[in-house]
């Protein structure tokens, strides 16, 4: 099926009957069987994605034909067991009708967990353009089978790139210890030739992954407004938390969305003559920010350094000599260090 694992993983969960809907919850808790949508009947599977007016009203924004809570049987599991036979007209190189409707029930799914665990309203046709640009994308990658690999969707370079001439680079991390509930933040500041110029290392209070790699995201903008340069580019390795910044769509927590007033306003502070910008890479090409992070320990609340720890030499260089092999003739040819 051309979806993201998390998406077959739903299915599985839906065929498998494992959804924690109150249907089922209503008889070990106190949580009364109702719709969280319409609080008018029971919430079992096929009401939540089929009968709802706000599941009908997903499905009714969507251009698909014939329309889907039509077509199901007497429920969810023999409905998602027939998907893989198209129906008629149906043309296969626009997607697969089955990675659709399951997209879309999995997007039904979410905004019923947003309405419940974060009391926020979702528009249908919000969800309807969320399906279809996901499925759109699924789609296209199933047709072009060299760029479908989870390492490569959404990167070009796997390997750390310097930034243009006269542009600096801050590389971050955040990395969420359920533990002691606290986030390790790291950042790597190189400039254009790939000298690494600065590290520093924090630590502050979070409560989940998105919301460490958002304060880490709001601790390079606080740290590019400090060097007041001209060119700044902040580089991270979570596509989400990266979509969130460009105001893409995604799917974050509240507490890592309630940061982002604080990096616009960053990034409004550099004015117009500064190129600010933010991009997403892999966890390769970011690893000695990961590795930093990884590092940071329970007594660092905020320290910087110059040159970095010995354990990141090795990293930073074998960047360094993959930037030299791509750039050949450039005037990347010192070490990082001295004497190192």
């Amino acid at each position: 099926m051309e979806a993201s694992p998390r998406a077959k993983l739903f299915a599985f969960k839906c065929v498998q009957n494992m959804l924690a809907i109150n249907d089922k919850l209503f008889r070990y808790t106190n949580i009364p069987n109702r719709c969280a949508f319409c609080s008018q009947h029971g919430e079992t599977m096929e009401h939540i994605f089929f009968t709802c007016l706000f599941a009908r009203s997903v499905w009714f924004a969507s251009a698909s034909s014939p329309f889907p809570p039509n077509t199901y049987l007497s429920s969810v599991v023999d409905w998602i067991l027939q998907l893989h036979i198209n129906p008629a007209g149906w043309n296969n190189y626009q997607g697969q009708w089955m990675a659709k409707c399951i997209i879309t029930i999995w997007y039904i799914w979410l905004a019923c967990c947003d309405k419940v665990f974060r009391g926020i309203d979702t528009n249908p046709g919000d969800i309807n353009t969320r399906t279809e640009i996901e499925w759109t994308a699924e789609a296209t990658l199933a047709r072009h089978p060299s760029t479908n690999r989870p390492s490569c969707r959404h990167f070009i370079d796997q390997n750390w790139a310097c930034p243009p001439l006269g542009t600096q680079k801050i590389n971050f991390a955040g990395i969420y210890d359920a533990h002691n509930q606290n986030g390790q933040i790291a950042l790597i500041l190189r400039s254009s030739n790939g000298w690494c110029r600065e590290v520093k290392q924090l630590r502050c209070r979070v409560q989940s992954q998105h919301e460490a790699e958002m304060q880490a995201a709001l601790e390079a903008a606080i740290w590019a407004n400090q060097l007041n340069s001209n060119a700044i580019q902040i580089e991270g390795n979570c596509v989400e938390i990266i979509k969130a910044i460009k105001g893409e769509a995604c799917h974050i927590n509240w507490r890592a969305r309630s940061r982002l007033a604080s990096i616009h306003e960053k990034i409004r502070k550099n004015g117009d003559d500064t190129t600010f910008a933010f991009l997403t890479c892999c966890k390769k090409a970011n690893q000695a920010a990961v590795a930093l992070a990884n590092r940071t320990n329970s007594n660092v609340i905020c320290n910087i350094a110059f040159p970095p720890p010995s354990f990141l030499f090795d990293v930073l260089s074998l960047d360094s000599r993959r930037n030299r092999d791509q750039n050949q003739g450039s005037e990347v040819n010192e070490p990082y260090f001295p004497g190192f």
